[in-house]
């Protein structure tokens, strides 16, 4: 079984695209500190995994994949 790991696909997502914690944070309306909140727990509202999805240019389940882990 897989477990989605929204911090780890938000880390990943940002390795791979090279996009910057502040222009994450610029096109979520957030502060640098949000998204590092959001880079350190595993879940998060379908709301903010739509939005990190589109920054990332990612599918929604492309980008949760990124995260994903063994139970």
């Amino acid at each position: 079984m897989k477990i989605a790991n929204i911090g780890a696909s938000t880390k990943e997502a940002q390795h791979l695209t090279r996009i910057s914690t502040a222009e994450v944070a610029k096109q979520l309306g957030e502060t640098r500190q949000a998204v590092y909140y959001t880079r350190r727990n595993t879940s998060a509202s379908i709301h903010k995994v739509q939005k990190l999805a589109e920054i990332f240019q990612m599918s929604v389940d492309t980008f949760i994949e990124l995260g994903e882990m063994d139970a």
